[in-house]
């Protein structure tokens, strides 16, 4: 009697068939990965209009511009800063940069409109020691994406910063 061996192993159609299912899932996961960035933009832009409206909006209430406000101390008192000059901006109708806090009216800006309830990140009182850096999630609102936050200026240059 005569055995004849069977090779086992798979066929071109079950090999096929893994394949196309390794296609798809591939396909499912570069999908999802780009729908969670395409949120991720989507909210940024999203908080960016409402960083405007909150903009508009102080404008509107306080006929002054956000950081740039000379009279922000009246308003705030040391919730804002400790020192007036660290808390009340220039009043030149510019939110300018600038290395020293008591000038640095970006950092300003975030906490006034903080201040006046238009924004809802919790910005910290402005420190005379901040070596006019801004600091996301601190003296800056952060944005969903991860290391990114926001910066308002109105431009000009003021002691080599730029907006």
């Amino acid at each position: 009697m005569t055995y004849i061996k069977q090779n086992k192993g798979f066929t071109l159609v079950e090999l096929a068939i893994v394949i196309v299912i390794i296609g798809f899932l591939v396909a499912g996961i570069a999908a999802g990965a780009n729908m969670i960035k395409q949120a991720e933009l989507r909210s940024m832009i999203t908080d960016l209009q409402q960083y405007q409206v909150a903009y508009n909006n102080f404008i509107g209430r306080y006929n002054k511009i956000p950081g740039d406000m000379d009279s922000a101390f009246s308003f705030w008192g040391t919730n804002c800063a400790a020192l007036q000059a660290t808390c009340n901006g220039g009043g030149n109708g510019l939110i300018t940069h600038n290395v020293a806090p008591a000038s640095n009216e970006v950092l300003k800006a975030w906490k006034h409109l903080s201040l006046a309830g238009m924004i809802s990140a919790g910005i910290q009182v402005i420190s005379a020691s901040n070596t006019g850096g801004l600091t996301i999630g601190t003296e800056a609102p952060s944005s969903k994406k991860t290391g990114a936050g926001f910066f308002i200026s109105t431009g000009g240059t003021n002691n080599g910063g730029t907006g």
